[in-house]
């Protein structure tokens, strides 16, 4: 097998190549060689991009996560909230179920990368992010009259950690598909939510 120059291997293939080799022998058990061969680098040539096993660790991580926000960013272009919100949803979980392997490595290697300094930063970025997108949807569907009136930071928390938890349930189980935990969560997220819904209880006197 050629070996290809360190400046003609981009990031993302190490990254790749790194992600093949964790899921294939676990985190512990890879060397940073068996990711050189892989990515046809030599191990000198994994240095020129990588100080050591650790920071390719953080880079998988950090690809997983910047995955869902270019998501997330596509969603901006939708005006309607109420849609964005269903779209986020949809997309999100059918994204989980594509992607078995990223999020196998995601949920066995997470207690693991939090422990690395840096971790933390693109971690917090992320949930930041997600969650005053979310909030916003929020704000602009009571704004615009379509959600009955609630706290928009306490329920952009209950998304996410509803839609983070679902994911290795879509990926990795059969008995839930993605459009039918799509399906539960619209209901409870989103349609539960929306004015002059006849199923949303009344308070008693």
């Amino acid at each position: 097998m050629t070996r290809k120059s360190p400046r003609d291997i981009l990031r993302p293939d190490i990254v790749e190549a790194a992600l093949q080799e964790f899921l294939k022998r676990g985190y512990e058990s890879t060397s940073l060689d068996a990711i050189a061969r892989r990515a046809q680098l030599t191990k000198g040539g994994l240095y020129y991009h990588f100080r050591n096993k650790e920071e390719i660790l953080l880079a998988v991580h950090q690809q997983y996560l910047e995955s869902i926000c270019v998501i997330i960013e596509d969603l901006d272009k939708t005006s309607n909230p109420v849609q964005a919100l269903r779209f986020y949803i949809r997309r999100l979980l059918k994204h989980y179920a594509a992607h078995p392997r990223e999020v196998t490595f995601w949920l066995q290697s997470l207690s693991k990368t939090m422990t690395h300094s840096g971790s933390e930063t693109d971690w917090d970025y992320y949930i930041s992010y997600v969650l005053d997108w979310i909030a916003g949807c929020y704000r602009r569907g009571f704004k615009d009259g379509h959600f009955r009136r609630h706290d928009p930071e306490s329920r952009a928390v209950a998304l996410l950690t509803a839609m983070e938890g679902m994911a290795g349930y879509v990926a990795l189980s059969q008995i839930f598909t993605w459009k039918k935990a799509a399906a539960h969560f619209e209901r409870i997220f989103i349609d539960e939510m929306r004015l002059g819904n006849s199923s949303v209880p009344k308070k008693r006197r």
